[in-house]
C-alpha cells in the first residue's frame, strides 16, 4: 500500500516492512537477558506492563514480548552475566556495530507471529519530533520465523518521569508553579504542530514526561505528519487510536472537515484536558460512573467539557473555554457528566 507525502521527508515505515538493523540497535535476546538479570520493572503505574526500566533507559516492547509470542529460551551464557545496556550502546551513542552487521542471529530472537504494532514508524516519528519528544537510543529487532527477516519489535528510549506521577508526588501547590507548568505544556504542543508539522494523537498526562527539567512527549503510536495521505482502511484503523477520555466531541461525533482521523484541534482539546489536571487533581471525567466505559459515552454524546470554575487562573480558564468550544464542546459538566 503506497502513501504519498508532500514533504521532503521519506515515507514512514509500513507495518509489514522488513527492518534493517542499524548501529545502536539491539537484539531481542539481549533485551530479554538483561530483563532476567535486572528483574522486570515497569516504568510507572500508568505506563503499562510492556514499558520497562532497563538500566537508565525505558524500553517499549511489542505486545506480548514477554509471553509465548516470542521464544522464551535465552542463551545461558548471556543469562549468567549479560553486559549492562549502557555498555552495549556505549558512551558515543554508536551502539554495538556487530549487531547491526552480523548476518546470523540467535534462535531466541525469532518471532513466532508477525508484529502487530509499527514500532519502526513510531521510532521515526519520535526522531522527527525532537527535541519535543524523548530521544530514541536504539531499536530492538527480532526475526520472523516464516521468512527469516528482521522486524522492529521495540524501542529503547530516554527515560523521564510522567506528568501524572509528577502531579501526585511533586506538589505544584502554588498558582505560580501551576501556571508555569501549564504554559510549558501548551508551548510543547504548539511547537510540535508548528515546527515539526506533526499531530501526536494521544495527549494525556502519562504521555508527557519530565527529563532534566524539560517536558517531552512519548508514545507516538497515534502520531501523524500533517501532510500524510492515507487509504480509507488506514483512516478507519486510526479512528481506533488514542484515549477515549481525552477525545474531542468533534472527533467522537465524526464532524471533522478533514479526512485525517486526528487533527491539530484533537491534540489541543486533549491538551486542555491535560492542563485541567494541573489545577484540578484527578481525571476530569469518571467514565465508569457515567456509564461510558462500554458503549456510547454520555459525556461525549452531550458534548460536555469540564467545569472551568475549578481552574484557579482566569487566563487559563479563557484559553480552555476557547479550545473546548472549538473542539465541539457545548456544555460544562462535572466529572460524572451532570450539567453544572
Amino acid at each position: 500500500m503506497t502513501k504519498t507525502f508532500h514533504s521532503y521527508l521519506a515515507p514512514l515505515p509500513r507495518l509489514d516492512q522488513i527492518y534493517i538493523p542499524k548501529p545502536g540497535d539491539v537484539s531481542l535476546s539481549k533485551i530479554r537477558a538483561q530483563i532476567r538479570h535486572e528483574g522486570f520493572q515497569t516504568l510507572e503505574r500508568s505506563a503499562g506492563p510492556r514499558v520497562c526500566k532497563i538500566g537508565p533507559y525505558a524500553v517499549k516492547l511489542e505486545q506480548g514480548a514477554s509471553s509465548g509470542m516470542y521464544r522464551v529460551t535465552v542463551n545461558p551464557d548471556e543469562n549468567e552475566s549479560p553486559p549492562p545496556l549502557r555498555d552495549v550502546w556505549g558512551h558515543n551513542g554508536q551502539g554495538d556495530r556487530s549487531m547491526a552487521h552480523e548476518p546470523k542471529y540467535k534462535a531466541d530472537d525469532n518471532l513466532s507471529l508477525p508484529p502487530t504494532e509499527n514500532l519502526a514508524r513510531e521510532g521515526e516519528l519520535l526522531e522527527r519530533a525532537r527535541p519535543y519528544a524523548v530521544a530514541v537510543i536504539g531499536r530492538v529487532f527480532a526475526l520472523n520465523e516464516e521468512n527469516r527477516q528482521p522486524f522492529c519489535v521495540g524501542l529503547v528510549l530516554e527515560r523521564g518521569k510522567p506528568l501524572d506521577t509528577l502531579l501526585h508526588t511533586d506538589g505544584y501547590t502554588s498558582m505560580a508553579q501551576k501556571n508555569t507548568l501549564a504554559v510549558k505544556m501548551i508551548l510543547l504542543i504548539l511547537k510540535l504542530h508548528k515546527e515539526r508539522k506533526m499531530v501526536h494523537g494521544d495527549i494525556k498526562p502519562s504521555n508527557v514526561v519530565m527529563t532534566d527539567g524539560e517536558l517531552k512527549l512519548i508514545d507516538f503510536d497515534s502520531g501523524l505528519p500533517v501532510d500524510e495521505k492515507m487509504e480509507e482502511e488506514e483512516e478507519e484503523e486510526w479512528q481506533m487510536k488514542g484515549t477515549p477520555m481525552y477525545e474531542s466531541p468533534n472527533r467522537h461525533h465524526g464532524t471533522h472537515e478533514y479526512k485525517a482521523p486526528v487533527v491539530e484541534m484533537d491534540d489541543l482539546y486533549a491538551l486542555a484536558l491535560t492542563v485541567y489536571q494541573i489545577y484540578v487533581p484527578g481525571q476530569p471525567f469518571d467514565f465508569e460512573a457515567s456509564g461510558g466505559m462500554f458503549g456510547p459515552n454520555p459525556i461525549l454524546e452531550k458534548r460536555g467539557f469540564p467545569d472551568l470554575s475549578k481552574v484557579g487562573s482566569k487566563g487559563v480558564q479563557a484559553w480552555m473555554r476557547k479550545i473546548f468550544v472549538k473542539g465541539g464542546g457545548r456544555v460544562e459538566v462535572d466529572r460524572y457528566g451532570r450539567v453544572v
